[in-house]
């Protein structure tokens, strides 16, 4: 009976030790290779229908990658309100299917006016790290009166230190005189 017991022992503490070593090869397989941050200034523009920000990544090809931020009206369910709130990020992020996780994870209220960061620590919205390759980092804002304000930057993921300036554009152009983001500002840090 001692001998089955110490067998027993002997086989528990083999497969704890198995599976600890497997949990912590899959951890470190795991863990992101870098992060990239994206810092930007903010302003509030005082009217109805502004104020709603999204920030999304996108591989080489342009496919949805992640989420990064939404402003919680938006990201919730303004869209449904105010179909014209942030249409290019609820399209290609295809959010009209987001889970509840997926809202709450990257919504929160609308910043207050300021320098802002967010963090993409290259993972895609499924949790698994993103090869080595060129991303875009995508900005959409809304403005009064239907007008828009976008923002992208190409970033390598894989090469240490390289930071770049986001290109902004706005629909239709005289959007220029009320800005809601300015100097976008995205950087790979290993």
């Amino acid at each position: 009976m001692k001998k089955s017991n110490v067998l027993i022992l002997g086989v528990l503490f083999v497969s704890a030790f198995a599976f600890f070593a497997h949990a912590a090869q899959k951890a470190k397989s795991d863990d992101p290779k870098g992060s990239v941050v994206v810092t930007y200034d903010l302003f509030k523009i005082p009217t109805h229908g502004s104020n709603q920000v999204a920030i999304w990544v996108e591989d080489a090809s342009g496919k949805f990658v992640q989420t990064l931020f939404a402003t919680k009206f938006t990201g919730a369910d303004g869209y449904l309100k105010r179909p014209a709130s942030l249409k290019t990020w609820i399209e290609k992020s295809d959010w009209k299917n987001a889970t509840k996780e997926e809202i709450d994870g990257i919504s929160s209220a609308t910043p207050a006016a300021g320098p802002q960061k967010v963090v993409w620590i290259c993972k895609d919205k499924n949790g698994k790290s993103v090869p080595d390759g060129s991303y875009t980092i995508c900005m959409e804002g809304n403005l009064r009166s239907g007008k828009m304000v976008y923002a992208k930057a190409l970033i390598k993921i894989g090469k240490n230190g390289q930071k770049v300036n986001a290109d902004l554009s706005y629909e239709p152009e005289d959007g220029k005189s009320e800005p809601l983001f300015e100097n976008v500002s995205v950087e790979f840090v290993k």
